[in-house]
């Protein structure tokens, strides 16, 4: 694919700055990138003037709070803690280690043979 083959180079590498295009899409035109010194410096262009339009923003830290909102989106609930996630499988393992005991006590795994 060369620059004359894309029907509207700059309107492409503006939706590829903005990081709208689909995964083939993207793919055809990185491969033409490669190959076109006047589409990477578009590409330049294009990835310098959409910046303008976040230098005058103020910056701002992210909620002390964002983390565990976005962590409860994702994962559902609240986080568990260490105690949480160990206990059922040490519990899991006393009641399997009782089992055992019972049972070579009780005699019945002798009576097998």
């Amino acid at each position: 694919m060369t620059q004359a083959d894309l029907p509207d180079t700059e309107a492409l590498i503006a939706e590829y700055a903005l990081g709208l295009l689909s995964k083939d899409e993207r793919q055809a035109l990185e491969d033409t990138l490669a190959r076109s010194p006047d589409l990477q410096q578009d590409l330049v262009a294009w990835n310098e003037y959409l910046v303008t339009f976040t230098e005058n923003l103020p910056t701002r830290a992210p909620a002390p709070t964002l983390l565990a909102r976005i962590e409860a989106q994702a994962f559902g609930g609240k986080r568990k803690t260490l105690w949480q996630q160990v206990l059922p499988y040490l519990i899991g393992g006393v009641l399997g280690a009782g089992l055992l005991w019972v049972a070579l006590q009780s005699g019945v795994l002798t009576q097998l043979n």
